[in-house]
């Protein structure tokens, strides 16, 4: 029976460690997009960065001459929507990447949110 040296084991878990602190730091600087409606010419479109905070958001000149707030106020949200969830999957994506680059088993990075 082959026993895993303690001291092995515990320089691979800090080497995870460090490695998802690293890919967690790096999903900050991540930068996404949210448009509505998801189309080649949206008629509005917000960036987000990786905390999801909004840094800009573009309204297209056409929706404020037919002055249709709720249009408006729905198409904002649906943009904010839409890069909430494109961030959501950078950042698995990132963290996916750092998994298998430490030969992790696929799904591991769901445990270490």
């Amino acid at each position: 029976m082959n026993i895993p040296n303690f001291n092995e084991l515990m320089e691979k878990a800090r080497a995870v460690q460090e490695k998802m602190s690293e890919a967690k730091e790096a999903t900050r600087s991540i930068t996404v997009t949210g448009k509505a409606p998801v189309t080649a010419k949206p008629l509005v479109e917000v960036t987000m960065d990786g905390a999801y905070h909004l840094t800009t958001v573009n309204i297209d000149d056409s929706l404020w001459q037919e002055q249709d707030k709720e249009m408006i106020q729905d198409l904002i949200a649906s943009a904010v929507n839409n890069a909430a969830d494109n961030l959501k999957q950078a950042s698995k994506d990132k963290m996916a990447d750092v998994a298998k680059e430490l030969d992790l088993p696929p799904g591991f990075d769901n445990f270490i949110k």
